[in-house]
Protein backbone atom coordinates (compact mmCIF):
# COMPACT_ATOMS: atom_id res chain seq x y z
CA UNK A 1 0.00 0.00 0.00
CA UNK A 2 1.39 3.60 -1.24
CA UNK A 3 0.63 6.18 1.44
CA UNK A 4 0.81 9.58 0.08
CA UNK A 5 2.85 12.02 2.50
CA UNK A 6 0.69 15.15 3.93
CA UNK A 7 1.15 18.38 3.70
CA UNK A 8 2.78 18.03 7.26
CA UNK A 9 5.62 15.57 6.64
CA UNK A 10 6.65 17.24 3.57
CA UNK A 11 6.90 20.39 5.48
CA UNK A 12 9.39 18.94 7.80
CA UNK A 13 12.34 18.26 5.64
CA UNK A 14 11.54 20.88 3.13
CA UNK A 15 13.73 24.27 3.40
CA UNK A 16 11.95 27.41 5.27
CA UNK A 17 9.92 28.85 2.32
CA UNK A 18 9.91 33.14 1.99
CA UNK A 19 8.57 34.80 4.40
CA UNK A 20 8.39 31.87 6.83
CA UNK A 21 9.38 32.58 10.26
CA UNK A 22 12.80 31.24 10.95
CA UNK A 23 12.02 30.31 14.93
CA UNK A 24 14.87 32.15 16.35
CA UNK A 25 17.62 29.89 14.16
CA UNK A 26 20.63 31.48 14.00
CA UNK A 27 21.34 31.56 10.26
CA UNK A 28 18.36 33.42 8.59
CA UNK A 29 18.74 32.07 4.97
CA UNK A 30 17.40 28.88 6.14
CA UNK A 31 18.87 25.92 7.55
CA UNK A 32 22.82 24.91 6.15
CA UNK A 33 22.78 21.74 3.70
CA UNK A 34 24.62 20.42 6.72
CA UNK A 35 25.29 20.13 10.38
CA UNK A 36 26.12 24.40 11.21
CA UNK A 37 29.86 25.36 11.06
CA UNK A 38 30.65 28.29 12.89
CA UNK A 39 30.87 30.75 9.77
CA UNK A 40 27.09 29.52 10.00
CA UNK A 41 26.67 30.95 13.23
CA UNK A 42 25.39 34.69 14.27
CA UNK A 43 27.55 36.31 15.92
CA UNK A 44 30.59 34.67 14.68
CA UNK A 45 33.81 37.31 13.53
CA UNK A 46 36.44 35.33 13.03
CA UNK A 47 37.27 32.08 12.28
CA UNK A 48 40.96 30.23 12.21
CA UNK A 49 41.22 26.53 10.73
CA UNK A 50 44.44 24.95 11.06
CA UNK A 51 42.79 21.73 9.19
CA UNK A 52 41.55 23.78 6.11
CA UNK A 53 45.11 24.20 4.52
CA UNK A 54 43.00 26.72 1.71
CA UNK A 55 42.82 29.35 4.16
CA UNK A 56 46.83 30.12 4.98
CA UNK A 57 49.69 30.41 3.17
CA UNK A 58 53.46 28.52 4.19
CA UNK A 59 56.88 29.35 3.62
CA UNK A 60 60.07 27.18 4.25
CA UNK A 61 60.26 23.32 4.26
CA UNK A 62 62.37 22.02 7.36
CA UNK A 63 59.58 22.85 9.15
CA UNK A 64 56.97 24.19 6.69
CA UNK A 65 55.82 27.16 8.40
CA UNK A 66 52.62 29.85 8.74
CA UNK A 67 52.57 32.98 7.18
CA UNK A 68 49.59 34.27 7.22
CA UNK A 69 45.42 32.88 7.77
CA UNK A 70 42.25 34.08 6.37
CA UNK A 71 39.54 34.16 8.68
CA UNK A 72 36.33 31.88 7.94
CA UNK A 73 33.70 34.10 10.02
CA UNK A 74 32.38 37.35 7.95
CA UNK A 75 35.45 38.98 9.20
CA UNK A 76 38.23 37.95 6.51
CA UNK A 77 40.88 39.62 8.24
CA UNK A 78 44.05 37.75 7.77
CA UNK A 79 46.47 37.02 10.50
CA UNK A 80 50.10 36.78 9.77
CA UNK A 81 53.49 35.57 11.69
CA UNK A 82 55.15 37.42 13.87
CA UNK A 83 57.83 40.39 12.64
CA UNK A 84 61.32 39.97 12.88
CA UNK A 85 63.02 36.82 14.27
CA UNK A 86 59.73 35.04 15.30
CA UNK A 87 58.42 32.28 13.30
CA UNK A 88 54.60 31.21 11.98
CA UNK A 89 53.45 27.95 13.75
CA UNK A 90 53.95 24.68 12.02
CA UNK A 91 51.25 22.92 10.70
CA UNK A 92 50.79 19.22 12.16
CA UNK A 93 49.16 16.90 10.43
CA UNK A 94 46.66 14.59 12.17
CA UNK A 95 47.25 16.06 15.28
CA UNK A 96 44.25 15.41 16.74
CA UNK A 97 41.29 12.83 15.56
CA UNK A 98 42.91 12.84 11.98
CA UNK A 99 42.89 16.82 12.25
CA UNK A 100 45.75 19.16 11.60
CA UNK A 101 47.05 21.75 14.21
CA UNK A 102 49.25 24.41 14.84
CA UNK A 103 52.23 23.97 16.72
CA UNK A 104 53.69 26.83 18.26
CA UNK A 105 57.07 26.71 19.90
CA UNK A 106 57.71 29.55 21.97
CA UNK A 107 59.41 31.15 19.13
CA UNK A 108 55.89 31.48 16.69
CA UNK A 109 53.07 32.68 16.39
CA UNK A 110 50.69 34.89 14.47
CA UNK A 111 49.11 38.41 14.48
CA UNK A 112 46.97 41.51 13.68
CA UNK A 113 44.95 44.52 14.37
CA UNK A 114 41.61 43.31 12.80
CA UNK A 115 39.15 43.06 15.08
CA UNK A 116 37.29 45.70 17.61
CA UNK A 117 34.64 44.64 19.69
CA UNK A 118 33.10 45.83 23.02
CA UNK A 119 32.15 43.63 26.12
CA UNK A 120 30.50 40.76 25.95
CA UNK A 121 32.17 38.41 23.50
CA UNK A 122 33.02 35.10 23.48
CA UNK A 123 36.41 33.34 22.51
CA UNK A 124 36.94 29.78 21.92
CA UNK A 125 40.32 28.07 21.39
CA UNK A 126 41.07 24.22 21.01
CA UNK A 127 44.48 23.46 22.52
CA UNK A 128 46.79 21.01 23.97
CA UNK A 129 49.55 22.08 25.91
CA UNK A 130 53.18 20.39 25.80
CA UNK A 131 54.98 21.78 28.77
CA UNK A 132 53.42 24.78 31.21
CA UNK A 133 55.99 27.34 32.36
CA UNK A 134 56.30 28.54 35.62
CA UNK A 135 54.56 31.82 33.93
CA UNK A 136 51.61 33.17 32.23
CA UNK A 137 52.21 32.37 28.60
CA UNK A 138 49.36 32.97 26.04
CA UNK A 139 47.63 30.78 23.46
CA UNK A 140 45.13 33.82 22.59
CA UNK A 141 45.92 37.41 23.05
CA UNK A 142 43.08 40.20 22.62
CA UNK A 143 44.51 43.29 22.93
CA UNK A 144 47.90 45.56 22.20
CA UNK A 145 49.51 44.37 25.47
CA UNK A 146 48.57 41.60 27.00
CA UNK A 147 45.21 42.72 27.77
CA UNK A 148 42.02 40.01 27.45
CA UNK A 149 44.37 37.30 27.04
CA UNK A 150 41.55 34.75 26.59
CA UNK A 151 43.48 31.76 27.90
CA UNK A 152 46.62 31.79 30.10
CA UNK A 153 48.37 28.91 31.06
CA UNK A 154 50.43 29.85 34.31
CA UNK A 155 51.61 26.94 37.00
CA UNK A 156 49.59 24.27 35.27
CA UNK A 157 46.24 26.85 35.48
CA UNK A 158 42.81 28.10 33.36
CA UNK A 159 43.29 31.94 33.62
CA UNK A 160 41.74 34.81 31.28
CA UNK A 161 43.64 37.65 31.29
CA UNK A 162 42.06 41.28 30.88
CA UNK A 163 43.15 44.77 30.29
CA UNK A 164 46.00 46.01 33.06
CA UNK A 165 47.18 43.46 35.26
CA UNK A 166 44.23 41.54 36.48
CA UNK A 167 44.59 37.64 36.11
CA UNK A 168 41.61 36.11 36.69
CA UNK A 169 41.44 32.56 38.37
CA UNK A 170 39.34 29.88 37.51
CA UNK A 171 39.12 26.78 39.30
CA UNK A 172 40.50 24.49 36.57
CA UNK A 173 44.31 22.65 36.04
CA UNK A 174 45.26 21.49 32.92
CA UNK A 175 47.42 18.46 31.80
CA UNK A 176 50.15 18.30 29.44
CA UNK A 177 49.67 16.50 26.39
CA UNK A 178 46.06 16.36 27.26
CA UNK A 179 43.33 18.20 24.22
CA UNK A 180 41.11 21.14 25.81
CA UNK A 181 38.02 23.28 24.26
CA UNK A 182 38.32 27.06 25.97
CA UNK A 183 35.42 28.70 25.64
CA UNK A 184 35.78 32.36 27.41
CA UNK A 185 32.91 34.54 28.12
CA UNK A 186 34.43 38.10 28.44
CA UNK A 187 30.85 40.07 30.35
CA UNK A 188 32.85 42.45 32.93
CA UNK A 189 31.50 41.07 36.23
CA UNK A 190 30.22 38.37 34.42
CA UNK A 191 32.95 36.70 32.66
CA UNK A 192 33.09 33.18 33.04
CA UNK A 193 34.95 29.70 31.23
CA UNK A 194 34.35 26.72 30.09
CA UNK A 195 37.04 23.59 29.44
CA UNK A 196 34.58 21.29 27.20
CA UNK A 197 31.41 22.67 27.82
CA UNK A 198 31.86 22.43 31.46
CA UNK A 199 31.61 25.75 33.37
CA UNK A 200 34.48 26.39 35.89
CA UNK A 201 33.94 28.53 38.92
CA UNK A 202 32.76 32.53 37.72
CA UNK A 203 34.11 35.70 38.66
CA UNK A 204 33.19 37.48 41.82
CA UNK A 205 34.62 40.58 41.04
CA UNK A 206 35.04 43.05 38.38
CA UNK A 207 37.62 41.90 35.28
CA UNK A 208 37.12 45.29 33.81
CA UNK A 209 35.32 46.35 30.40
CA UNK A 210 37.75 46.61 28.07
CA UNK A 211 37.33 45.95 24.01
CA UNK A 212 39.31 43.77 22.06
CA UNK A 213 41.74 45.49 19.39
CA UNK A 214 44.24 43.23 18.62
CA UNK A 215 44.48 39.46 18.15
CA UNK A 216 47.06 37.44 18.60
CA UNK A 217 47.22 33.50 18.35
CA UNK A 218 50.45 31.65 20.70
CA UNK A 219 51.81 34.72 21.86
CA UNK A 220 51.18 38.37 22.95
CA UNK A 221 51.46 41.22 20.17
CA UNK A 222 54.90 41.62 20.87
CA UNK A 223 55.64 37.89 20.59
CA UNK A 224 56.42 37.51 23.98
CA UNK A 225 54.83 34.97 26.71
CA UNK A 226 54.83 32.51 23.53
CA UNK A 227 52.71 29.36 23.53
CA UNK A 228 54.25 25.68 23.91
CA UNK A 229 52.40 23.32 22.27
CA UNK A 230 49.27 23.11 19.95
CA UNK A 231 46.55 25.54 19.08
CA UNK A 232 43.24 23.80 16.72
CA UNK A 233 40.35 26.03 15.96
CA UNK A 234 40.00 29.85 17.48
CA UNK A 235 36.63 31.10 17.39
CA UNK A 236 35.67 34.92 18.14
CA UNK A 237 31.98 35.62 18.58
CA UNK A 238 30.21 38.82 19.37
CA UNK A 239 28.09 38.41 22.50
CA UNK A 240 27.40 35.20 24.96
CA UNK A 241 23.96 33.76 23.29
CA UNK A 242 23.98 30.31 24.83
CA UNK A 243 22.52 29.04 22.07
CA UNK A 244 25.25 30.31 19.45
CA UNK A 245 27.49 29.30 21.76
CA UNK A 246 26.62 26.15 22.04
CA UNK A 247 26.40 25.38 18.42
CA UNK A 248 29.95 26.41 18.43
CA UNK A 249 31.24 24.30 21.09
CA UNK A 250 29.28 21.24 19.42
CA UNK A 251 30.95 21.84 15.91
CA UNK A 252 34.13 22.10 17.92
CA UNK A 253 34.23 19.20 20.59
CA UNK A 254 33.17 16.78 17.73
CA UNK A 255 35.33 18.04 14.93
CA UNK A 256 38.36 17.18 17.44
CA UNK A 257 37.17 14.37 19.44
CA UNK A 258 36.49 15.58 23.16
CA UNK A 259 34.35 15.01 25.44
Amino acid sequence: MIVQPTTRDVMRFAPPFAGAPTLSVPWAQGAPASDPTPADVSGVVLWYDPDDPTTYTTYGSSPVRVQQCASKGPNTGAIVRGTGPNAGPQPVAAAKNGKTAWLFDMNSFLENEIVVQAQPFTVFVVFCGLWFPNSGHFMVCGAAYQGNGIFQGQYNSGYMHTQGTINCAFDFKASVNVWYLAEAVFDDASSELLINGVSKTKLTSSPGSSSTTWLAIGGDQDGQQTWNGYIGDVVCMSGRDPTNRGLVRSYLMTKWGLT
